[in-house]
């Protein structure tokens, strides 16, 4: 059996031989495939770096135009209102905040039924302690407010809503002094002027066509390098997959060498 196997193992080789030459056919098909996309990638990626540097351009363009230069005073004048509006929410809130003590503990008095509001003050007393501006808003020229006021007032008055001599004195003032106080014209007209002006700025802003261009060429870029991400990651895969099968094709080759060696009794060595 061993003299038979010595004498013919040419042919008993030659079905092992025809499956790695088989596979060196596949592995060098692959490779040119993985060659061919390697060049897809890396033309895919010299045309997004040029449409890239052509969007940062028109960017840059865009950005220097006297349009989009006024964008910035409207942004100025934009913060400005807001800092106005602040200011004068914050006087608001200082001059509830001055009487915030009787207002609570006449809504409590009203809520244990020991003082009677009717509903519509009631309703609008608790209103004003959770949201003094979402109120006013509902009350415009604050008749409704100043009737919690008076109310107050007379329950201050009365002793219904207990406070300290001193303290007592300093809320009656207070309360005359907000009884006095022109909320339509200093707060809710005055709010309405900037929220008006504030919208007036935002329309502006919105409709500017470099602002428009701006954002659209600063998505265009995003997506630009989210592809050139994407291509480069293509072709580190692309470089990794080659390794892989070029090394298998140098493994097969090596049996290949080695078959053909024992078959003949040669040294064999395969070019290419």
């Amino acid at each position: 059996m061993q003299k038979l196997f010595e004498e013919n193992k040419a042919v008993f080789s030659q079905a092992s031989l025809q499956k790695r030459l088989d596979s060196v056919a596949e592995l060098e098909k692959a490779l040119a495939a993985a060659e061919a996309a390697k060049t897809g990638l890396e033309s895919k990626l010299e045309e997004l770096g040029l449409e890239a540097s052509r969007a940062k351009t028109d960017l840059q363009n865009v950005r220097g135009s006297p349009e989009f230069k006024s964008i910035d005073s409207l942004n100025e004048k934009k913060a400005g209102l807001l800092r106005e509006k602040q200011a004068a929410k914050t006087e608001i809130l200082d001059m509830f905040s001055k009487i915030e003590k009787p207002l609570h503990r006449l809504d409590k008095a009203v809520n244990a039924r020991k003082i009677f509001l009717p509903e519509k003050q009631a309703s609008f007393l608790h209103q004003v302690l959770l949201n003094p501006f979402r109120a006013l808003k509902l009350d415009p020229k604050a008749e409704t407010l100043k009737a919690v006021f008076v109310e107050t007032r007379k329950a201050i008055e009365s002793g219904l809503v207990e406070l300290k001599d001193r303290e007592k004195e300093k809320k009656l003032n207070v309360l005359q002094e907000l009884l006095s106080f022109d909320f339509f014209g200093d707060a809710f007209w005055n709010f309405n002027r900037f929220d008006s002006e504030l919208l007036a700025i935002e329309k502006k802003l919105n409709d500017l066509p470099a602002l428009k261009k701006e954002s659209f060429l600063l998505d265009l870029l995003k997506q630009v390098e989210n592809s050139k991400s994407e291509a480069i990651q293509g072709l580190s895969a692309n470089k990794l997959g080659t390794e892989k099968i070029q090394a298998s094709v140098l493994e097969l080759k090596a049996d290949i060498q080695k078959i053909l060696s024992d078959a003949t009794g040669k040294i064999v060595v395969l070019k290419g």
